[in-house]
């Protein structure tokens, strides 16, 4: 189902650029090259989030730009708003993590997100709470 048909996406819809949800940068090793470094990277990640192999941005950062994106538009928009981020799949993933409150680096442990794919992220309540 698409959130038009759902009945749940206003119009006019204001489209907003955000650089907060540009892609992770994966340094030059990657950057431009084959996708088969990719890997290397994601181990790195559930070793040392904050760590920048390959000259990749940091899983641990890629978390804290795209959240604080997140609180700014909480903060900006009337409740109940319904917003459509769009990014790539590890920009979004990471994303997802703060959501279902998973270690940033157990980003990869998620469902995949498949090209064009609409997501649902919804906090997920403390344990115990």
């Amino acid at each position: 189902s698409t959130l038009a048909a759902s009945g749940n996406f206003p119009a006019p819809t204001p489209i907003r650029a955000a650089v907060e949800l540009r892609e992770r940068r994966f340094g030059d090793v990657i950057e431009g090259g084959p996708n088969t470094r990719y890997g290397d990277v994601w181990a790195v990640d559930r070793e040392d989030p904050e760590a920048e192999p390959l000259g990749s941005e940091s899983a641990a950062a890629v978390r804290r730009r795209t959240t604080a994106l997140v609180r700014q538009l909480e903060e900006e928009l009337p409740d109940g708003s319904t917003v459509v981020l769009v990014s790539h799949g590890d920009a979004l993933q990471i994303l997802q993590t703060a959501f279902q409150r998973v270690a940033v680096a157990e980003h990869r442990s998620l469902p995949h997100l498949e090209p064009a794919e609409l997501r649902e992220l919804l906090p997920v309540a403390p344990a115990g709470g």
